[in-house]
């Protein structure tokens, strides 16, 4: 029972960052694709005054107010609420404005009126008459929510193993690297832990399976490295070193004996029986490295990978 919740929390913790996205879509209930509202634009002017002169369609829809009842008032004397708050944010950065400086931007996150959450980039500018003199103010907010989404894509494709969910070999070389800094600042010691799974078993032979499908191995990196996961510390960094490799990093470590338990504790929990794959068991070749601070990233990684030795070479999962 305890596995399975622990399963259920990282699944939960590897598919937030899916649900964030995703709600900044809709479902299309024809055929349950993911679609993305088309963006928008939003338009609200003022007079010299700070009055709200004239609104758009897509600003009245957005802030779910009515555009009849708000024209010709200015932000103070709208109800408290998150128009009121925005608009008054806008005008004392309009402001600011002048001719040498006639526009200024910046972006926030928002909800929607169905709830979903948006980017919008907002522009304050001068507005002029036909003798260039200014007449007044627009609020401009176009909809970068795609731009975003895909910068956030992009982000996470970076950091992290696309397979199992877990930092990449950058990713995780990049926060030891700043753990160990830490450490040899006088933090307590850093731990580095490694589980080689390329021996997979057979439960009732008990000889190393010679060779394995490329979706049945896929299935073990992923279901590894959630066992991984949900074993250690959310301030614990877990990443997948290498093919078959993955990698704990536990800062302020109390010392070799804590990293030798833990050590242990992760050979066993990844050396169960696979779900879904029961006759399947992984023989994990483990190690472990406490620093203060002293070592470079690539000599602990060097040194783990001489303590799990060259298993991969008799490995059914590399060659797939």
């Amino acid at each position: 029972m305890d596995y399975l919740a622990r399963s259920l929390k990282k699944w939960l913790a590897f598919r937030r960052y899916t649900w964030r996205k995703g709600r900044t879509v809709i479902i299309n209930s024809k055929n349950g694709r993911r679609q993305t509202d088309k963006p928008i634009e939003l338009i609200c002017r003022f007079d010299l005054n700070k009055a709200i002169i004239s609104l758009n369609h897509e600003f009245a829809s957005f802030y779910r107010c009515d555009a009849a009842k708000i024209l010709g008032s200015q932000p103070l004397e709208l109800d408290r609420g998150r128009l009121r708050t925005d608009l008054m944010a806008s005008i004392g950065r309009m402001e600011e404005l002048s001719p040498d400086a006639p526009l200024a931007t910046h972006e926030a996150q928002l909800s929607d009126a169905h709830g979903r959450q948006r980017w919008v980039r907002w522009t304050e500018r001068l507005l002029h008459d036909q003798s260039r003199a200014v007449s007044g103010y627009e609020l401009l907010g176009t909809d970068v929510t795609l731009e975003r989404m895909a910068e956030e894509d992009a982000a996470y494709q970076a950091a992290f193993d696309p397979l199992t969910g877990v930092l990449n070999d950058r990713s995780f070389e990049h926060n030891a690297q700043r753990a160990l800094k830490r450490a040899a600042g006088g933090r307590a010691p850093v731990g580095v832990l490694i589980a080689d799974i390329s021996r997979v078993v057979d439960v009732a032979t008990r000889q190393v399976v010679p060779d394995m499908a490329v979706a049945a191995a896929d299935r073990i990196r992923e279901e590894v490295a959630e066992r991984i996961v949900g074993t250690f510390r959310s301030t614990d960094s877990v990443g997948r070193i290498g093919q078959d490799r993955f990698a704990v990093l536990c800062p302020d470590l109390l010392g070799p004996d804590v990293a030798n338990a833990l050590v242990q504790r992760l050979e066993y929990v990844v050396g169960g029986p696979m779900v879904g794959l029961e006759h399947l068991q992984v023989r994990a070749a483990c190690g472990w490295v406490v620093s203060n601070g002293e070592h470079e990233v690539s000599e602990i990684l060097a040194e783990l990978a001489s303590q799990v030795g060259d298993s991969a070479r008799c490995s059914a999962l590399a060659r797939t």
